[in-house]
């Protein structure tokens, strides 16, 4: 029996010190921008390497058409009974 404890003893250890390792990558990939097992070897350039200086009269590239970047759905046709119109002498209906 106190093999069979032992070895239980033994997994719970193992199993104990890979989740140890597991938090200590997940905390260390906090500070890291790449998660866990993400490798990067692009360089990219920071922000002021890619500004250009514009004058507020220069045109900015390409306009901005609003329609050009949204679907218009049409609106639902919605049936809609006539109107009900109460009438005061019920009588002529049933002649």
């Amino acid at each position: 029996m106190s093999d069979k404890l032992a070895s239980i003893l033994a997994s719970i250890q193992e199993f104990m010190a890979e989740m140890s390792r597991r938090l200590d990558q997940i905390e260390s990939s906090r500070h890291d921008p790449h998660p866990i097992g993400m490798v990067n070897n692009e360089i990219v350039p920071h922000a002021s390497q890619t500004t250009q200086a514009l004058s507020p009269e220069a045109p900015h590239g390409i306009p901005f058409h609003l329609e050009d970047h949204y679907e218009t759905i049409p609106l639902p046709i919605v049936p809609v009974p006539p109107p009900i119109v109460a009438t005061t002498d019920d009588t002529k209906l049933a002649e």
